[in-house]
């Protein structure tokens, strides 16, 4: 089981990443063009919402089931001296966590606004907020912190 939802947990942050950047994308140039929010705004604000939350679940099942992370939280003085494990077992969690709560709030805040700009805006604002953060708490294959792979094979 364990190595299946790694594997989903890695494939999933494709899924994160399109919608992120397709629904800031989309209220960037509404905002800027003072476009009607429609309803695919609002679609793609749940999606990407929705993909964040999955992957937040998936993430944490791992976090509770890794025995990487059994080890890190069994001994953590030992653990946050070796750098791949402070880095899966407080940094990359806490991380994504902040993010999510962040894309939580700015995907509420923009549902109850009824100005179309300011809906955008909201939406950019927080979304690119969350992005950043989560890029930087990708384990990327180039990352210095814990490199993973592209892909994951199951």
């Amino acid at each position: 089981m364990y190595p299946i939802l790694l594997a989903l947990h890695s494939w999933t942050r494709y899924a994160v990443v399109a919608s992120l950047l397709y629904t800031m994308l989309r209220s960037l140039y509404g905002w800027l063009a003072k476009a009607e929010y429609k309803s695919l705004d609002n679609t793609a604000r749940s999606l990407a919402v929705s993909a964040v939350h999955i992957q937040v679940l998936i993430g944490l099942t791992l976090y509770f089931s890794s025995p990487l992370l059994d080890y890190f939280r069994s001994d953590i003085k030992a653990g946050m001296a070796v750098p791949e494990l402070r880095f899966f077992g407080s940094i990359h969690i806490a991380l994504m966590l902040v993010a999510s709560v962040i894309l939580t709030i700015g995907g509420a805040k923009a549902r109850r606004i009824t100005d179309d700009t300011q809906r955008f805006r909201t939406v950019a604002f927080y979304f690119l907020a969350a992005a950043v953060i989560i890029a930087l708490a990708v384990p990327w294959p180039f990352s210095p912190f814990a490199a993973r792979p592209w892909v994951r094979p199951l």
